[in-house]
């Protein structure tokens, strides 16, 4: 049994990259990434973690990320064997180093037996040290699945939204175990970044077909609920 980790990235160079895929190389066995058309050194760097980097020439992920998403599991499974552990964290989430320890034995524990999938809590970081916490932000009430063990008769059929289509294919979220860490979403942590979040969400969703615009436009309240990690 091994493990593999999957990233999409775009553009992440000096940000949390290198923490990141420093995490994912101490989890995992092999580290799969696909590149969405980065202008920025962020191929390079991810290639001092890993030689699997698949670069796309243009972004891709604000017109269909299913596209993208669907590449990325492609490629990891295309070395997965039966009950093969797939970790999806994204360049900007981040565990702290004592979880990431937990994480590691969690997933090299061969006697965790009737589990197919691990879910965590996530807090969307407005700053390094604090999460929000208010009706339209409440990822950290829910629990998200960022592990599966992987098995070839499940079908890789993706959600058919255009974005915010999830981390794995559709019936790869059953029998799950709850780990009782929390992802730390790093990408909301700068202002500067929630201002582009904001103006892409916004862009590329101006329906509110497949987010809430309550929530896009609430991206850039000025005293939002904030409570420590």
């Amino acid at each position: 049994m091994k493990v593999i980790s999957m990233m999409l990235v775009r553009n992440e160079e000096g940000r949390w990259l290198h923490e990141a895929l420093a995490q994912a190389a101490f989890l995992s066995d092999e580290i799969v990434i696909v590149d969405d058309g980065s202008d920025d050194g962020t191929p390079e760097v991810c290639r001092q973690y890993t030689r699997r980097v698949h670069e796309t020439a243009t972004s891709l992920f604000t017109v269909d990320e299913r596209v993208q998403r669907q590449r990325l599991w492609d490629l990891a499974v295309a070395s997965a064997s039966k009950g093969d552990w797939l970790l999806a964290f994204d360049a900007d989430e981040l565990l702290s180093d004592q979880e990431t320890e937990t994480l590691s034995l969690f997933l090299r524990n061969k006697r965790l037996t009737g589990v197919d999938s691990l879910s965590f809590r996530l807090l969307d970081m407005w700053s390094p040290t604090h999460y929000r916490a208010d009706h339209q932000w409440t990822a950290h009430e829910r629990e998200w699945v960022r592990a599966v063990r992987f098995d070839p008769a499940k079908s890789g059929t993706w959600r058919d939204v255009q974005h915010h289509c999830g981390s794995f294919p559709l019936h790869y979220s059953s029998n799950a175990g709850f780990t009782d860490l929390s992802i730390r979403h790093l990408g909301w942590s700068r202002p500067e970044d929630r201002r582009l979040k904001y103006e892409r969400y916004l862009t590329a969703d101006p329906e509110g077909r497949f987010g809430s615009l309550e929530q896009y436009r609430s991206i850039l309240d000025p005293n939002p609920r904030l409570l420590p990690a």
